[in-house]
């Protein structure tokens, strides 16, 4: 009974700490991105992907956003200050934030940066889709966690039905 009552106690306590642990969380309005007619979809688990729909890839070709974050949970110590970081491949692509670093400093006030990203020179040829993961990384110490992310998904269609196709595996792929 005592190591019942200890690990139901243990329980409790990690759900507490992850129930008022900060997060950040994404959100991207499709209106702001170019060229027109991104689409973008929030997952289950917080993750927010944008897709980019082309007839070819070519070097210099240039897809914007702007991404807004807001910081959530109880414990949080503001402000908190977030480097926006590349966690997946981006190969094929150059990214940049502008803002790249962003200041939280409160609970109600969001947060936002332009995303851009710039195909580089190559072979595309047998490339169908280009991703890019990246989160905004908080600094330590503030209660504020990364959250889920962005995922960008750059892909090379030549029907709408190939385009809905990639976006179903995309969304059900689980995190790497």
């Amino acid at each position: 009974m005592k190591k019942y009552f200890i690990l139901v106690s243990a329980f409790i306590f990690l759900f507490s700490i992850s129930a008022f642990a900060g997060k950040i969380t994404y959100s991207i309005d499709p209106t702001t991105a170019t060229p027109e007619g991104a689409t973008v979809v929030t997952k289950g688990d917080g993750e927010v992907v944008i897709f980019f729909n082309v007839q070819a890839f070519e070097e210099g070709m240039v897809f914007t956003f702007n991404l807004d974050m807001k910081a959530k949970g109880d414990s949080v110590t503001f402000p908190v200050n977030a480097d926006m970081k590349i966690i997946g491949n981006k190969k094929h692509a150059d990214v940049t934030f502008d803002p790249a670093t962003v200041t939280f400093e409160n609970l109600d006030e969001s947060v936002s940066s332009l995303v851009t990203v710039t195909l580089q020179s190559g072979n595309y040829d047998k490339t169908k889709k280009i991703k890019i993961k990246f989160k905004a990384d908080s600094e330590k110490g503030k209660g504020l966690g990364k959250g889920a992310g962005v995922k960008i998904v750059i892909t090379k269609s030549a029907t709408y039905e190939e385009f809905l196709e990639i976006m179903k595996e995309e969304l059900l792929e689980k995190d790497e």
